[in-house]
């Protein structure tokens, strides 16, 4: 889980300094484009911390309950790996729904929507697993990753309405890729961190409805 961690934030890393890099070549050679206003987009980048509770919801889902289910509990591998392969199809079908939703109904809506879900999901989500029941694990797999697609689905176009069109590119790719760095590229060092010290998943629960309270 810390490998994993230390490569998301090095992808991370290495994925604002691209962006910055394209964003200063696109802009460069344009005369009449009036300065970036760093200022304007320190105070909007802010909008970056609706990514932080979906990401570390995901990390749990797909990447410490994998380990939960068969490091702690002892269930087999390949139960784990079907019932995220089946909350996977959910999420992937989820999304567009959301994102359709938010179309209709507004992105705050349905994004607060599924932070308020998450809450509610992390007081269930870790007894589904210890049931050790195949049918309520693959229920706390795919019930999480559809409680992610609500807030993933509007995300993107979310994000982007938050900068106006001059600073829109570096604005959103900014905001999207450092909070995905300190989300989802951290949570599973933390994940681990948390259970090793208070070998409790009541730690790890509660730092993932952090995560949704800030987001």
């Amino acid at each position: 889980l810390v490998e994993c961690g230390q490569l998301a934030l090095d992808l991370g890393l290495a994925d604002v300094l691209l962006r910055l890099l394209v964003d200063h070549v696109h802009h460069g050679g344009d005369r009449d484009q009036p300065p970036c206003d760093p200022g304007g987009l320190a105070r909007d980048d802010r909008t970056g911390g609706v990514r932080l509770g979906p990401d570390v919801l995901y990390s749990l889902t797909a990447v410490f309950a994998l380990s939960y289910l068969t490091s702690m509990l002892g269930q087999s591998r390949t139960l784990a790996l079907i019932a995220l392969s089946i909350g996977g199809a959910c999420n992937a079908f989820a999304i567009p729904l959301f994102g359709g939703l938010s179309d209709r109904f507004g992105r705050r809506l349905v994004y607060g929507a599924g932070a308020a879900l998450g809450l509610v999901w992390m007081l269930v989500f870790f007894p589904l697993l210890d049931s050790e029941s195949a049918f309520l694990i693959t229920c706390a797999l795919a019930g999480a990753l559809i409680i992610h697609a609500m807030m993933y689905g509007p995300q993107a176009a979310f994000i982007a309405e938050q900068f106006p069109t001059r600073v829109r590119y570096a604005g959103a790719s900014l905001a999207y890729t450092l909070a995905g760095v300190i989300g989802g590229g951290v949570a599973p060092a933390i994940f681990a961190a948390l259970f090793k010290v208070y070998r409790s998943t009541a730690a790890v629960a509660i730092y993932v409805v952090i995560a949704l309270l800030i987001t």
